[in-house]
């Protein structure tokens, strides 16, 4: 199970970048059954194998947003 999230920048024709982020094995708001179960892992692989060194995450280039109805039924526009 992997529960996280991502921020993007809008680059202008249809283009975005991810921008830099850090793991840092930190326990959630217990605000969801998924987020509930993710603290649980992570707490237990705190036990098991000690706390985790924090570390950076870089994305590189850029991502087109392609815009694809072919899969979605029921769409209201």
């Amino acid at each position: 199970m992997i529960s996280g999230s991502i921020k993007i920048i809008y680059k202008g024709d249809n283009r975005v970048v991810i921008k830099p982020d850090k793991y840092d094995f930190d326990i959630h708001p217990y605000s969801s059954f998924v987020e509930t179960l993710r603290n649980i892992e992570t707490y237990s692989a705190n036990l098991i194998h000690g706390k985790g060194t924090p570390y950076k995450i870089r994305f590189r280039g850029y991502n087109k947003i392609v815009r694809t109805y072919s899969n979605i039924k029921n769409i209201i526009l």
